[in-house]
């Protein structure tokens, strides 16, 4: 952080950061499933920058007392439970203000990471993270068409030209 080079990266990784939330926003339109006129992007962009400020306004003051509130029972089932309700509320929420369902887990994320607790939020959730990676990958290899493989395994093992 104090070299030359981790500022930058720190930078960058901000800016990343930053700017993932407007693409998740513009998405759609981007896909052609939206309107993509100069009013409705506006709309969409602005909607999408009022929605993460009433989420950032109104989680960070809710979601901290929430965390003191469920921290003071010490039941570790009731954090995750927590954890897990803040982030499909918030991708509910989201998804009923016509925004993907990964900006509100985008943003439920953030939120939790900014209290006094998220080192025990994610402690106590890691299982769970791993638990669902091996799922993802494992949808994602059920997802190969076996017969296609086959049948075109010339053409997916040939080697391109350098």
């Amino acid at each position: 952080m104090t070299t030359p080079q981790g500022k930058v990266v720190l930078g960058v990784l901000l800016l990343q950061d930053l700017l993932i939330v407007p693409m998740i926003a513009l998405t759609p339109v981007l896909a052609g499933s939206i309107e993509a006129s100069a009013s409705g992007l506006i709309l969409r962009f602005g909607g999408g920058l009022a929605a993460v400020a009433l989420v950032f306004f109104v989680g960070r003051v809710l979601i901290r007392q929430l965390t003191r509130i469920i921290a003071g029972t010490r039941i570790r089932e009731l954090f995750v439970l927590g954890a897990l309700t803040t982030c499909l509320g918030l991708a509910w929420f989201t998804a009923r203000l016509e925004f993907s369902l990964a900006l509100g887990a985008f943003l439920a994320g953030v939120l939790v990471a900014e209290t006094e607790y998220s080192h025990q939020v994610i402690a106590d959730i890691s299982p769970f993270r791993d638990l669902f990676a091996s799922i993802f990958f494992v949808s994602i290899g059920m997802l190969v068409d076996l017969p296609f493989a086959v049948t075109n395994l010339p053409v997916l093992g040939a080697r391109g030209t350098p």
